[in-house]
């Protein structure tokens, strides 16, 4: 709905998102927040600073790589190349 209807303020709220999950050091959440983000700025025309924002998320993981939110995230990143 809020993808529909307002924008701005649903980046607003993944940006919060992020942001909260940064400061409780929880990497999947923010890599959920990060790839709605992802999309939302795709859509807006917007994808280097997609691509930017989710490959800094998804280049700190270390491990689970065969995870399908990750596995996920990779084939975002390979669309955007």
């Amino acid at each position: 709905y809020l993808l529909q209807n307002n924008r701005p303020e649903a980046r607003a709220c993944f940006e919060k998102a992020i942001e909260r999950a940064q400061d409780l050091g929880h990497l999947a959440p923010e890599l959920a927040a990060t790839k709605y983000l992802f999309d939302l700025l795709c859509e807006d025309g917007k994808q280097d600073e997609a691509r930017d924002r989710l490959q800094k998320v998804y280049d700190r993981f270390e491990e689970g790589h065969s995870w399908p939110a990750l596995k996920g995230a990779k084939a975002k990143l390979e669309a955007t190349d």
